[in-house]
Order: structure tokens, then sequence, then C-alpha cells
């Protein structure tokens, strides 16, 4: 239990900060990815020590299978300490969902009596980032720029793709309970926050979940009318805000005759098509673990290696089609599993964590388009986190 709640309290701190890293094996490893690896290794002793009682949750299988895979490619391809990481990181998810049911355990009531706590710390684990931007931008340790707060040990950019799966947590407290005050009061703080770091993909996913939020799961043609106002509300706000115009845009603000022109890719629209024809030269088995990254640290002077910025694009240029097949089928199998839970559950426990599990796998599935989600331990763990006790309850309830 402990493990769990330092894990979320560490992954609500680490992203305010700018990472430090150092070279190892010819590439580089960050502090918090030190953190990660002893997570990694302490939970595989406590599955050991415990194997008699651990389970396999039907839907861990198909995370093994891309675990799997990625440590057979690092085989045939050898990458080094670049590829080996990555293998630790498509394994995250297999970890905590090995972890999770293993902590909750069979007796009901302490499980239950264990998720509150794990609820309590999501929920208030979002006054972390905030006191923490809060302490920065007052002793001049950051700056708010249009990137938002930003500073020499302060990187505003990690911390909102963590916020989404607290943000999941409110929402779900608010429609459903206990504490719906709470849970209302928390999700615009956690909005809030989110908004004030000026991120992208983010702000419109906090928006997005904020409107599914308060749909009936089982009639889609409400998820059509709350995404199409979100979708006339995004594009009002970046084209008539200040500092959205000039987070989306190259421009100072955006001239409507230009169109849709000017909008600023950072770059992306350079190194994917680069990504995509390499990936299309090896498009069964993939090029092997980390070279997407070499690829596109082409594209830069002082960077030996940097991400796509597609999770898709990096999993079909490195695994190739079957990587790709196996990352659809765990993350997408997930999110059609927890929207039936949200959708059929029974009793209001299994209401509000199918609908976490559903908004965070979303966040993960829709922030990878644009972003190196899959990557981020400090988001991939706490949504395997709500992932594995919206599992927990499933099993429980057919018990």
């Amino acid at each position: 239990m402990l493990v769990l709640l330092v894990v979320i309290f560490f992954a609500a701190s680490v992203s305010v900060f700018r990472e430090f890293s150092f070279p190892i094996g010819g590439t580089e490893m960050t502090l918090s990815g030190l953190f990660w690896i002893m997570m990694a290794g302490l939970i595989t002793l406590r599955l050991l020590g415990a194997r008699a009682r651990v389970l396999v949750p039907g839907y861990l299988w198909p995370f093994i299978a891309l675990a799997g895979w990625a440590a057979v490619r690092w085989v045939l391809t050898p990458t080094g300490f670049r590829g080996l990481k990555d293998v630790l990181w498509y394994s995250m998810p297999v970890f905590f969902g090995l972890f999770v049911p293993l902590v909750l355990g069979k007796d009901a009531s302490r499980a239950l009596m264990r998720i509150r706590r794990i609820e309590k710390a999501f929920l208030f684990s979002v006054f972390i980032p905030i006191a923490l931007f809060a302490l920065a931008l007052g002793t001049g340790m950051a700056q708010m720029t249009w990137q938002g707060p930003m500073g020499r040990f302060v990187d505003a950019r990690g911390i909102p793709l963590y916020l989404l799966v607290v943000l999941a947590v409110a929402l779900a407290n608010w429609r459903y309970g206990p504490g719906k005050i709470r849970g209302r009061v928390l999700s615009l703080v956690s909005l809030g926050a989110i908004f004030l770091s000026v991120g992208r993909m983010v702000s419109i996913l906090g928006l997005t979940l904020l409107a599914i939020a308060w749909v009936n799961p089982r009639r889609k043609w409400q998820i059509l009318c709350m995404g199409s106002v979100v979708a006339i509300v995004t594009f009002y706000a970046i084209t008539n805000i200040p500092v959205m115009q000039k987070r989306f845009f190259w421009a100072e603000s955006w001239d409507p005759s230009e169109g849709l022109t000017s909008f600023n890719l950072m770059g992306r629209d350079r190194f994917w098509p680069a990504v995509y024809a390499s990936a299309s030269h090896e498009p069964l088995l993939g090029h092997g673990l980390g070279t997407a990254r070499v690829l596109v640290g082409q594209f830069f002077v002082d960077e030996p290696e940097f991400h796509p910025h597609n999770e898709y694009l990096q999993v079909w240029h490195d695994l190739g089609i079957v990587g790709l097949f196996l990352l659809f089928l765990s993350w997408g199998g997930v999110f059609i599993r927890n929207w039936k839970m949200w959708a059929r559950g029974s009793n209001s426990d299994a209401c509000k964590w199918g609908m976490v599990s559903t908004l965070a796998t979303g966040a993960v599935l829709v922030s990878s388009l644009t972003d190196n989600t899959l990557h981020y331990p400090f988001v991939i763990v706490p949504t395997m986190i709500v992932v594995g006790i919206a599992s927990w309850l499933q099993s429980y309830k057919k018990a």
C-alpha cells in the first residue's frame, strides 16, 4: 500500500521539475528514471515473494505480449541501454497490473478501505504541483511564458498529463460521490492547473473529459453532441484568446485569411514524415527499440536522440506492425472493457471506477498522438493503478 502512495506522490512531484540526466550506455538516464527502475525492481521482488497469491487479470495479457515482444525485438536487434529502457517502459503496465490486485487482496472490507485511501491520495495530489509552481513563480525560479511556467529547475510540460488522471478521479467523485462538493472543487482546481500549463493537447483533453463525464455511456449521441461542443469551444479559444493564439500559431495573432496554414506543429511536420518513410521500409518487425528517437535526433544539432512525439509512429517504427497491433489490443482493449464497466455498472463504485479508468485510458490513447505518453511512467503508472482498481471491483462483483 505504501508503495502505491509513494508512487502517486512522486508522479505528482517529479513532472514539475526539469529532468536532470546523465549519460549511460550511449543514451541518457534521468534521475526520475532511476526511481522508476528501483520501483520496478522492488515490485518484482514483492511479486516473487508472494507468487502463490499473484493473479493475472485477463485484460493484462495483451500488455504482457507487448512487453514480451519488445524484449524479443531488443534481443533480435540489440540497441543497448537505449532499447532496454523502452523494454522497461512498455513493461510498467505489467508490473503495476500485477501489483495492484496483490495490494488490494481478497478481503473485501480491507480492499475497499485501501481504495478509498488511494482515491484521496489522487485527489489531494493536485495541490503538490500547484504549491511547487507557486513557490517557483513567487521566488523567481520560474517565469510564466507562452509555454507555461518555465525556469532553470521548473518545466510545466509534464505535469498536465498526470493531472488528467487526477481530473478523472475528481470528476467521478463529482458525479457519483461520496463527497460530490469535494469532487466539484477539485475537478475545477485540476482543470485550472492544466490550463495554467498552457499545454495544447492536454487543455483540449481536459475540456473533453469534463464534457464526457456527464454523458450516459450507453447513449453515443450524447458523446457526439458533447464532442461537438468541445470542438466549437476549442476553436473559439485558440482563435480569439491571445495566450492560446500564441501557443497554437506561429504568429502573435491568428489571421482568418491564413486558415490553419500558420498552425505551429513544433517541428512535427518535419520529422513525422521522416519516421513514417523509415518505418515503411521495415513495416512488419520494425527497426528495433530506440531507433525512431535516433532518427528524429538527426533533425537537431544538440540532440543525439529525440522522441517523435507520436507513440503510434514510434511503436510502428521500432516494433513494426506486430508491436502496433499489440499496442492497440492492449490499450484499446482495456478502454473498451472499462467503458462497458462504466455503462453496465451495478453500483456506484463500479460506475465510478469504470468512468475513472475509461477517462484515464482514453487520455493516454489520445495524448499519444502528439506526445510521448507511453514513455512517461508518471502517467502510465497512475493510469494502471486506477485500471487495476476497476478490474478488482469488477472481479469482486462477479464473485
